[in-house]
């Protein structure tokens, strides 16, 4: 391994920032750039050794390959990640539009669904299916779900998520707002004891494949979009029985009192 890459990894190791998804995919972009960089002709000895004409030439070679605005947006995270840690945060540029690198085209495809019995049923691990009916029922993000402890999570009207358990290690709480929430959270209590959904003979990566196993089982593609559809609802509940945008409700900048319910 080049010393470029090993200081990288070393680097993506050492500095615990996001989930444990966000760590491994800035390890494997900022891999690639520095492969990428060594055969566009750079030799950088040192992550240090960073600068803007490094940084212009992955752009050029991005675009050479047709990598989409978002992927390319994504990219440069990774890169601005780079920078400030090893103290350099100047070398880019605030803003992505002064690379050239417009908006992201909204294509938008809906991703809310709902579990059906069928689904359900497909399911042969307890556990998994416990953590996709909390994905849908509380809009729980997947490491969320299946690292969610109820003994210690669950406090009378709210659920307060640890953040060790939450996407960017943000915290928050969810209100429990009807009788079959406390019924799947005894379900799920009685499952996970003062553990979670993670069984303790895995550790969470092991059990992630065997809840997308299960998952592919019950041809659930998307799991997110359990968290999509909670999300309508909540919205809908919020709103007295608004639609919300991406059901061709009222756009958010177009709402005005007239829209709102009145009492």
């Amino acid at each position: 391994m080049r010393d470029l890459n090993f200081e990288l990894k070393n680097m993506c190791r050492n500095i615990k920032h996001g989930s444990y998804v966000s760590r491994a995919n800035r390890h494997s972009i900022l891999q690639i750039s520095a492969n990428q960089l060594f055969d566009l002709g750079y030799k950088l000895d040192f992550a240090k050794s960073l600068k803007p004409k490094h940084v212009e030439s992955l752009l050029g070679k991005w675009k050479e390959e047709g990598l989409s605005t978002g992927t390319i947006k994504n990219r440069l995270s990774h890169l601005r990640w780079w920078a400030k840690t090893v103290g350099k945060p100047g070398i880019l540029k605030k803003e992505n539009a002064k690379y050239g690198i417009g908006a992201r085209k909204k294509n938008y495809t809906p991703r809310a669904f709902s579990l059906s019995t069928e689904m359900l049923d497909q399911i042969t691990n307890d556990r998994v299916r416990l953590a996709l009916q909390l994905q849908q029922t509380f809009g729980l993000r997947k490491e969320e779900a299946l690292k969610f402890r109820p003994s210690v999570a669950v406090f009378g009207e709210k659920l307060v998520l640890h953040p060790a358990w939450t996407k960017g290690r943000r915290g928050r709480e969810i209100p429990i707002t009807n009788e079959y929430q406390r019924k799947l959270l005894d379900a799920v209590h009685t499952m996970a004891g003062n553990g979670s959904l993670v069984p303790t003979d895995k550790n969470y990566i092991q059990f992630v494949r065997v809840y997308y196993r299960e998952a592919c089982k019950a041809k659930i593609k998307n799991p997110h979009g359990l968290r999509h559809f909670y999300a309508q609802q909540r919205y809908m509940t919020l709103t007295c029985g608004m639609k919300p945008p991406a059901l061709g409700g009222v756009k958010p900048g177009s709402i005005t009192n007239s829209f709102l319910p009145q009492n």
